[in-house]
Parts: structure tokens; C-alpha cells; sequence
């Protein structure tokens, strides 16, 4: 089962999918992104992203699953999607993604973490985030990475809301439970 985490920026998302991977690596596993945007301060090529080149990127990487964003391209390769090991494959991304990994006959549950802009803008602000791109990001987000959208584009049974204000230990916790969970609905 692929499990989506969404969000807006510096909500959380990437902290979460680590954390709940190094507790609990038999059962979930991450797949790592390709991206063309440059690197942050602290992220690892392979365990954060990988990081290539555009014109690498064009030729690698499946265009039904790319977004853009003003930073870069972000996408993975559509067999690495049915190539996991573990109970659950772990995902970050928009909607729209999501309706993608379903044509293709995956089943996949979403779980927004919900955060108020202002939080978000701060976490980006000390992660290291340029004022402009932070912006760009909170505008986008706005519409495509919010509660509202997430509800309306996916129905209320593939969605579960987690507060990203609770400390990460219970937010995993409860990403664990609610995901443990749907095995026995399943």
C-alpha cells in the first residue's frame, strides 16, 4: 500500500517520512524523489533526493509524474512505485500525484499534514529558505497543497488530517496507527 504524504512547505513532511522510516525500516520504506533543484544546507543526494541535472531529468524520469515547482522539477520513475519490499511505500505528493499513482492501479491513502501559513513560513525561514522562493511556495500552496483542495479533489475516505503543530514523536505515532489501521479496512 503506497501511503502520500501532502502538505504545504515546512509542514513537516520530510521529517516525518525519516522518522517514521529509521523507527520502523521493515515495514516502511521512502521513495526518494528526483529532483532538479539545488541542494539544501544538510540534505544528502539519495536520502533526501536525488539530485540531477534538467537534462538528465528529461531523459530518466516519467513525465506523467512530475511536478514543477519555481525551485525545479520533482518526480520519481513510475517502476519504482511497484518496486518495495516493505508493508507500506511512503510518498510526498500533490493531489494531483495522487490521482496519477491511482491510473496507474496503485492504492493510495493521503495523509495532509495541516499547518497554519505562518508556521509554515517560519519553518522555512530557519531551514534556510530564500525570502522569494518561501513566497512563491506559501502562494502555490495556497491553492494546490491546502485542506480545501486536498478534500475536494480526493474524496474523504483516502484522506486522514494530521496537525502539524503536535511534536514529530506523535505525529508519528499517530501516522503509524491511523496507517497500521488501514490494513484491517483494506
Amino acid at each position: 500500500m503506497v501511503l502520500n504524504i501532502s502538505g504545504p512547505g515546512g509542514s513537516g513532511k520530510t521529517t516525518l517520512i525519516k522518522k517514521t522510516c529509521e523507527l520502523y525500516p521493515n515495514n516502511y520504506s521512502h521513495l526518494v524523489s528526483y529532483t532538479t533543484r539545488a541542494k539544501r544546507n544538510g540534505e544528502q543526494n539519495g536520502l533526501d533526493y536525488w539530485f540531477i541535472q534538467q537534462e538528465e531529468y528529461e531523459s530518466y524520469i516519467d513525465w506523467e509524474l512530475t511536478r514543477k515547482s519555481s525551485l525545479g522539477l520533482y518526480g520519481v520513475k513510475k517502476e519504482d512505485l511497484f518496486n518495495y519490499s516493505t508493508q507500506f511505500l511512503i510518498t510526498n505528493f500533490p493531489p494531483n500525484g495522487v490521482i496519477k499513482m491511482r491510473k496507474l492501479g496503485l492504492n493510495v491513502k493521503t495523509f495532509f499534514i495541516d499547518l497554519s501559513v505562518e508556521e509554515c513560513k517560519k519553518r522555512m525561514m530557519l531551514r534556510g529558505d530564500e525570502e522569494q522562493s518561501i513566497l512563491e511556495r506559501i502562494e502555490k500552496d495556497s491553492t494546490e497543497v491546502s485542506v480545501e483542495n486536498i478534500m475536494k479533489v480526493l474524496s474523504n475516505d483516502e484522506v486522514f488530517i494530521l496537525n502539524g503543530m503536535k511534536t514529530i514523536d506523535v505525529l508519528v505515532s499517530e501516522f503509524i496507527n491511523k496507517s497500521k489501521n488501514l490494513l484491517f479496512l483494506e
